[in-house]
């Protein structure tokens, strides 16, 4: 599995940082966002669709767009931060 930026350091060996894949910290974002959908920053750009919430994978530096609902959310895309614009939403 291809792995990405630094998590967190102090875990590896000798003060090495730990390294999380894309996978993971995407698997880890889904956790969280279904036990706090309103985690992510409201998305204040022009979107058709309204409530458009974001958070940023910090290790890998994607955002991932998003709705919440009641009982699910909804995820729109998920976009790297270095593409130089935003999704079209």
């Amino acid at each position: 599995m291809r792995r990405f930026a630094p998590l967190a350091t102090g875990g590896g060996p000798i003060g090495r940082p730990l390294l999380i894949s894309f996978a993971e910290e995407l698997a880890h974002c889904f956790v969280v966002l279904a036990e706090s959908p309103e985690i992510g920053k409201r998305y204040r750009r022009q979107s058709a669709i309204p409530a458009v919430r974001r958070v940023l994978l910090r290790a890998t530096r994607y955002h991932v767009y998003y709705v919440p609902g009641s009982d699910a959310v909804a995820v729109l895309a998920v976009w790297h931060s270095h593409r130089g614009q935003s999704p079209t939403l």
